[in-house]
């Protein structure tokens, strides 16, 4: 699934303190649960602070999608939305028999 900030406007009511530079191609498996991370980076936008995601690449390795993120102010709270989510992707590898690790 191809994202950018065109589809995500189509997924979400995007806040104006979110913006989403740039676009990456995103396999199925994994489109369902970076949707839903960025759907929380929104709100988190609308109540604290302005998020920019700046770029996203898919690891080499885990093929796990990766931002790079530009915040106005830093929250532990996000920290912990990251790790959760981290650890989500992983569990879905997990599950794919075509990784090798």
């Amino acid at each position: 699934m191809l994202i950018d900030h065109g589809v995500l406007t189509q997924y979400l009511l995007l806040n104006s303190g979110f913006i989403f530079h740039g676009s990456v191609e995103i396999e199925d498996v994994y489109s369902f649960t970076f949707l839903r991370l960025m759907m929380e980076l929104n709100v988190y936008a609308t109540n604290q602070a302005r998020v920019e995601v700046i770029w996203v690449y898919i690891d080499d390795v885990t093929l796990i999608p990766k931002a790079m993120l530009c915040l106005n102010e830093s929250d532990e709270s996000l920290a912990n939305v990251f790790d959760r989510y981290e650890a989500i992707f992983y569990k879905i590898n997990l599950g794919r028999k075509d990784l090798l690790f």
